[in-house]
Parts: C-alpha cells; structure tokens; sequence
C-alpha cells in the first residue's frame, strides 16, 4: 500500500495520495474553518496537477471509482440529547433509570439520488471520542455525515461533490435542533 501525505506550512491542510485515492483533508491548526469553497478549490487544483501529472509520466488515465465528501463534526459543549433530533427518542418511563443516557452512539444510512438517475448514499454517526490534542484532552461527541458516490465520471465530478456537500449541509441541519443552532451562531441563509 503506497501512501504519500503532503502537508502545507501551516500544518492545515493534508493531500494524501495513495495507490486507489487523493484525499484532501483540512484540520483546524490555526484560525477559523475556511468553507467549503475555499477547500472544494483547493482540492481541485490538486487533481488538475495530479493529473496532469500521471498523463506526463505515461500512468493512464485516472479513473474514479468513488467519490466522497465528509464532514467531520466535534461537538465538546451539548451533549447528544440537547444537539442532535434523534437522540430525544431513547429515554424511559422507568423511575430507577436516570435520563438523559450516560453515553449515546447513533448511526443511519440514507440512498441518495443523483442527477445522473445512479445513486449514492450518505452515512452518519454520532458517537463519544476524545481530542487528544492540544492538551489536555477534551472528551466531547464526533458527528461526521459521510457522502459516497461510485463510478462518477470526471465530466459529473464537480456537480457530484456540490451534490454530496449540499445533502451534507441540510442533513445536519434537519437532524440537529434549533437550540443547538442557536448556540453554535448558526447563520440560516434566507
């Protein structure tokens, strides 16, 4: 397994070639998330290099076997039953049980339709973790929406990864509640 990761001066942003994918990851090191269309074009100037590169070394053409768009989500202020929808529905009538539950884990799956008439699906999970880093650490709960979509053509990439991150975008915004919203500042567009 080949595995290269090329990092920026700044430690942000992580390129990761492999022998099956190229992956672009942010990570928050200094200052403030900077949006999707900041990343989405960065990630697109490296594929274009990329490439372009595999054409001059006489590699073959790239073909894509799946595209994919997460969001990975870390939630240390509100605990699941005060920022995620679904996490209202296990609670009990039992007098001895103490609500809400100690520690939740929650997972779904959804198909999703694309424009081309194939379909993708999107994944999420909601689960306890801790941040090791910077210390000390900081327990709290990871919710990542994971969007994949197998056998995209280069011609479809662009609309597909627009599709992945907009289903992303309202998904977490339908299953996380107002509340919640209110207290991350959340800015909902008119």
């Amino acid at each position: 397994m080949f595995r290269t990761w090329f990092l920026t001066a700044n430690d942000s942003y992580v390129l990761q070639i492999q022998n099956d994918r190229l992956l672009l990851n942010w990570r928050r090191r200094h200052g403030e998330y900077p949006r999707f269309e900041s990343v989405f074009t960065e990630f697109g100037q490296h594929v274009e290099r990329f490439t372009q590169l595999a054409g001059r070394l006489g590699l073959g053409p790239i073909e894509l076997r799946t595209v994919e768009v997460s969001y990975i989500n870390w939630i240390a202020d509100l605990d699941p039953s005060e920022f995620l929808v679904a996490a209202h529905l296990p609670s009990t009538t039992a007098p001895e049980v103490i609500d809400p539950p100690a520690q939740q884990q929650w997972l779904a799956q959804y198909a999703v339709a694309l424009a081309s008439g194939t379909s993708a699906n999107l994944a999420l999970q909601c689960a306890s973790a801790i941040r090791p880093l910077p210390p000390p650490p900081q327990t709290g709960y990871q919710f990542v929406l994971t969007f994949r979509a197998p056998q995209v053509s280069f011609q479809d990439l662009v609309s597909v990864i627009s599709t992945g991150r907009n289903v992303i975008v309202q998904t977490f915004t339908d299953l996380t509640t107002p509340d919640a919203h209110a207290t991350w500042g959340r800015k909902v567009k008119p």
